[in-house]
């Protein structure tokens, strides 16, 4: 499921201000995006900043759960569902769109959101679904046990979202 234009233009812009290119958002350097690849390609990384995991994690945790709860709660698909992990993702510029590996979020049953903090022409690759693009102010939702895969952009400095993930 693809929500175009999720929140108001002002929490959205709020947002970006303090995630995008931020020093309110520090990032960590992770050197595998999907799997372990010691020997990987040189574009096989990204960077996190991690807003919770089985507790808040970040000084933006109040901000992004007061933005999200109501939106999140008119969705039939999370609601009664429990947040267990946030964060926000920073793909690199590449001189051409690359793909990463696909995974699957969690060991067990979980649902997935994908909320699009710029647009360019990165992507998400749901199976069965697809890629979709990846668009500023867009949610995507689907079963985080179904494969998945990320990339990098090559028309912006560097594609930003923030990953949801409910039980």
């Amino acid at each position: 499921m693809v929500i175009k234009d999720f929140l108001s233009e002002y929490q959205f812009r709020t947002l970006q201000r303090m995630m995008v290119w931020s020093p309110e958002c520090s990032f960590y350097l992770n050197a595998d995006v999907a799997q372990e690849k010691p020997d990987g390609p040189p574009w096989y990384w990204y960077a996190t900043h991690v807003v919770y995991y089985e507790r808040a994690l970040s000084p933006l945790y109040e901000h992004v759960i007061r933005v999200f709860a109501k939106p999140f709660g008119d969705i039939d698909l999370l609601q009664g569902k429990t947040i267990t992990r946030i964060k926000i993702n920073f793909y690199p510029y590449t001189s051409r769109v690359r793909e990463h590996d696909a995974h699957t979020d969690k060991k067990y049953g979980t649902t997935a959101a994908i909320f699009g903090l710029n647009t360019c022409n990165g992507f998400t690759r749901v199976k069965g679904s697809g890629k979709i693009k990846s668009v500023a102010n867009q949610l995507l939702i689907f079963d985080g046990l179904t494969d998945h895969n990320s990339s990098t952009t090559s028309n912006a400095k560097g594609r930003f979202n923030i990953n949801f993930n409910f039980i």
